[in-house]
């Protein structure tokens, strides 16, 4: 039986939150604007709670031990009142999720990064008006909307945040008391998760979730769950992400301190957050007044949805990608966490390429041409029947918002970026433009650079592998980034160097140092090329791999002699901007490869660590 205090917070935490039902749009896209990434702020948010919390239980101890409390030092030295302490130093969850979502519409954010979205909540025409039933009561619940924010990467809305907290501390405190009780701790999480699933107040079945909303949120679960794995990990070792993390508080004599990898300025947060926290990569699933709604809903905002989910290049994915996404984030690296997919299939961003008829050539919502998904999918069978049908082979993607890189794609560009042969072949055989440049001046050799398959039959058919595009880019720069070392090799052998440069004197290996393609970069390194070009800005590879925050990348060019102080034409080393991006890790490495090279003075107020 829990205690009377207990179930007081929970009805508490539940008519804070409840009341209001924040609720967040993860389909409804701001169309050409890329979002600020607030996830180094929310680390140090975090790393100051836990901070003040070792301090405040520190000076108790040093307090009951002048006292010769002994029993009172005995109490603070049990991890639970660490725990304890540190979670007293966090604000109540409504509060955080309102608190960050005002600075992340108005606040200082905006000014720290101008012409970036720091946070996104739409208004009246946001996704779950436009697809709940007129007479819907709980409709009335979505005109309390947290922003979505950029968090290491990851699209979360701030009402994440608090489940982290709020949720997450409930989940602990549970999972504490079975513990106490003697249940080994695999089968104490199973029936944490099992218990809060049960309750009709604060399940996702419940008040909290379905009842309210109309939606059983599986990304609200992970944030819970991880919220949980937070207060765990404060005081014991714990696995993340599919690795043993230690604990980020250890005894110290009497009292508590820090470990060592806990430290301002560290990606705290990131250790925790990850897609399983994106609502639109980890769909809720709706009930079945909302089902259909929804999905038309999503497919209004295709085009919107598959810019924000470009890849590293800018090209759509595919359907496969976000189906096997959505599958991939059924488990926290197999950890049950709650997720449901019920009766009915999630709706996945997969529902985005679906044709807009089966029997014209019309595109669909995002821009796509029957033809052209089935080039996508690989289907040679579909796209026979289509070019006897007399579907154009080369008709161009026309999606906006779109990335460059997509726009005005032919199915052949689209058959090459997936490694589709047979359909690429077929493609030209038809009639298809194996050159044709979309206005960016993409070629198919281009989104084909990523894939030796494809690159081969082009070579095969007289492609011109020299060919650029509008930013100067060859094909050798195209599978640099994408990291396709056999790709980079049979361009050497077509004629192709190391070290061809682009419109901004960016060399193969500046581009695939910015993207973190290490096998690229070692292939292009071992066959000669220049480590230390300057771009037109005076920037190195290790420059770009420092800003980029790929600490792998940095460490496999510092390991072939690039050098920590070297200057471009502003004056700034890899390790200033390594500073400027706030990683403390990649600043930390290079200090050390930089200490027998002469000290290089930092500019203007900037300091070297974070």
């Amino acid at each position: 039986m829990k205690s009377t205090t207990h179930w007081a917070w929970i009805v508490a935490f539940c008519l804070a939150t409840g009341g209001l039902a924040h609720e967040t749009d993860h389909f409804t896209v701001t169309p050409g604007r890329e979002f600020a990434d607030l996830g180094p702020q929310l680390s140090v948010f975090l790393y100051d709670r836990i901070e003040r919390g070792v301090q405040t239980i520190n000076q108790q101890i040093q307090r009951a031990r002048k006292a010769g409390d002994d029993e009172t030092v005995k109490q603070l030295q049990n991890p639970a009142s660490l725990v304890a302490a540190v979670h007293r130093e966090m604000p109540d969850p409504y509060s955080f999720i309102e608190n960050v979502g005002r600075d992340a519409e108005t606040g200082v954010w905006n000014d720290r990064y101008p012409g970036r979205i720091v946070g996104f909540k739409p208004g009246l025409d946001n996704v779950y008006l436009t697809a709940a039933l007129p007479v819907d009561p709980r409709t009335l619940f979505k005109f309390w909307f947290a922003p979505v924010i950029k968090t290491y990467g990851v699209y979360i809305g701030t009402d994440k945040l608090g489940h982290f907290i709020g949720m997450g501390w409930l989940n602990y405190q549970e999972f504490i008391a079975r513990r106490q009780r003697g249940e080994p701790a695999d089968q104490a999480m199973t029936k944490t998760i099992q218990a809060t699933e049960s309750n009709p107040i604060l399940s996702e079945s419940g008040i909290l979730g379905i009842a309210s909303s109309g939606a059983y949120s599986n990304a609200d679960l992970a944030s819970d769950f991880m919220g949980m794995m937070f207060f765990r990990n404060l005081t014991e070792p714990v696995k993340l992400k599919g690795e043993m993390r230690p604990a980020m508080v250890q005894r110290d004599g009497d009292g508590w301190k820090l470990a060592p990898h806990v430290y301002r300025g560290c990606d705290l947060l990131s250790w925790f957050v990850s897609d399983h926290w994106d609502e639109a990569l980890n769909p809720s699933l709706f009930d079945g007044t909302m089902q259909g709604g929804m999905k038309r809903a999503i497919q209004q905002r295709s085009a919107g949805l598959l810019w924000r989910y470009r890849d590293d290049q800018g090209g759509h994915r595919t359907p496969e990608y976000f189906t096997q996404k959505a599958k991939e984030l059924s488990t926290l690296w197999g950890l049950d966490y709650g997720h449901k997919t019920g009766n009915d299939e999630l709706i996945t961003l997969a529902v985005c390429f679906e044709p807009a008829s089966s029997n014209s050539p019309a595109a669909n919502e995002a821009g796509y041409t029957p033809l052209h998904l089935a080039t996508m999918r690989g289907d040679l069978a579909q796209v026979e029947k289509l070019i006897q049908r007399g579907d154009d082979v080369n008709a161009p993607l026309k999606c906006l918002p779109c990335d460059v890189v997509m726009y005005g794609s032919t199915p052949l560009h689209l058959a090459a970026a997936q490694n589709h042969v047979q359909v690429m072949a077929r493609l030209i055989e038809a009639g298809a433009d194996a050159s044709h440049p979309t206005p960016a001046g993409v070629r198919p050799i281009h989104r084909a650079a990523a894939h030796p398959e494809a690159l081969s039959l082009l070579i095969e058919r007289g492609v011109d592998v020299k060919a650029t595009d509008g930013f100067g880019r060859s094909a050798m720069h195209w599978a640099a980034m994408a990291d396709a070392g056999e790709s980079i090799n049979l361009l050497l052998a077509q004629g192709l160097t190391t070290d061809v440069r682009d419109v901004n004197d960016a060399t193969p290996l500046h581009r695939a140092a910015a993207a973190g393609a290490d096998a690229a970069v070692s292939v292009l390194l071992d066959r000669g090329a220049d480590l230390q070009a300057a771009d037109r800005l005076g920037l190195t590879p290790l420059h770009s791999a420092a800003a980029a925050h790929r600490e792998t990348t940095v460490k496999l060019l510092l390991d072939h002699h690039a050098s920590p102080t070297a200057t471009d034409d502003l004056g700034w080393t890899p390790l200033q901007l390594a500073a400027r991006a706030g990683d403390a890790s990649i600043v930390r490495m290079l200090k050390r490869h930089a200490a027998a090279e002469p000290a290089v003075k930092v500019a203007g107020d900037l300091e070297e660590t974070p």
